[in-house]
């Protein structure tokens, strides 16, 4: 389950599906990169 979310909420992914939705490619760029720094953390625990 881990792994499905990790590829779910990866930077790429996230901008493939904003494209998918008619965002704008800065715009897309921008929110995927924002929503999946703010879960990293989450998803694959802090890293030093």
């Amino acid at each position: 389950m881990r792994r499905y979310l990790q590829h779910w909420f990866n930077d790429c992914h996230l901008y493939c599906r904003f494209r998918d939705l008619r965002f704008s490619s800065g715009r897309a760029k921008r929110w995927s990169r924002a929503i999946a720094q703010w879960l990293r953390p989450c998803l694959y625990g802090k890293r030093s």
